[in-house]
């Protein structure tokens, strides 16, 4: 087990969360460009949760129950809010009932639930 464990929980939260927001932007978005940006964005994230991910326990092994409680609740959290910034500052589009689908889908790309 990592010495730095609640780091690299809150690491792979941190970029679990923006995965899924710039997926849902990539989504809502109407410019091809714009949806490539997005897609990039959320590849980039996602090879640094994996990685945060293979420190936090081993990959073939789910994480605990409360720790994946805690990690689903707060990428939740934080990309609701994420969400709703963008909207104030005028995105359009955006699907704020998909984003339980989006994290309960990349959770268990990642093996966390």
């Amino acid at each position: 087990m990592s010495q730095n464990r609640k780091k690299f929980i809150r690491m792979c939260v941190g970029n679990s969360t923006t995965v899924v927001v710039h997926r849902i932007l990539g989504d809502s978005a109407e410019d091809i460009g714009l949806k490539r940006y997005y897609q990039k964005e959320a590849i980039s994230a996602l090879k640094t949760a994996r990685a945060c991910r293979g420190k936090i326990n081993p990959k073939a092994e789910t994480l605990s129950e409360k720790d994946a409680s805690v990690v689903h609740n707060k990428v939740v959290a934080g990309v609701t809010n994420e969400l709703k910034a963008r909207i104030a500052k005028g995105y359009r589009n955006i699907q704020l009932e998909d984003i339980e689908t989006y994290v309960v889908g990349l959770l268990k790309e990642l093996q966390i639930l």
